[in-house]
C-alpha cells in the first residue's frame, strides 16, 4: 500500500471528523438554548404560544432528519439564498434537536411535584 495515499486519505478523514464534531457541538449549543427559551414560553406564556410550540415540536419530531436536511438546503437555494452545506446542516439538525430538547426540558419541569415548587417559592427561590 502506498504510504503517501494512506496519509492523504487519513488527512481527509481527520478533516471530516473535525467538521462532524464542529457541527455536533454547534447544533447542541444552539438547540439547547432554543429549547430553554421554548420551554419557558410554553410554561409561562399565553396558551396560543404553547399550542404553536407543541405543534412545532410534534412536527419536527415526525420529519426524518434527512428529509429536513434536504428541505433546508434545497429550500434556501430555491428561494435564492446561497447557504453553505455546513450552515444548512446546522440549521436542519438544530431544528430537529430543539424539538427533542424542548420535550426533555418540559417533561423535567412538569415532573417536579407542586409541593416542591411551593416550598421553593416559600424559600424565595426563583426560576
Amino acid at each position: 500500500m502506498d504510504m503517501a495515499l494512506l496519509s492523504q486519505i487519513s488527512l481527509i478523514f481527520l478533516k471530516g471528523t473535525a467538521i462532524a464534531v464542529l457541527v455536533t457541538v454547534v447544533c447542541q449549543v444552539v438547540s439547547t438554548a432554543l429549547a430553554i427559551v421554548l420551554t419557558i414560553v410554553d410554561i409561562y406564556g399565553p396558551r396560543p404560544f404553547s399550542i404553536v410550540i407543541r405543534a412545532y415540536s410534534w412536527l419536527a419530531q415526525t420529519i426524518p432528519p434527512l428529509i429536513l436536511l434536504f428541505a433546508v438546503f434545497f429550500g434556501f437555494t430555491s428561494m435564492g439564498f446561497q447557504v453553505s452545506p455546513i450552515v444548512s446542516t446546522i440549521i436542519a439538525f438544530a431544528v430537529f434537536s430543539t424539538a427533542y430538547n424542548f420535550e426533555i426540558l418540559r417533561a423535567s419541569y412538569e415532573a417536579v411535584p407542586t409541593g416542591q415548587t411551593e416550598a421553593a417559592r416559600r424559600l424565595d427561590c426563583r426560576l
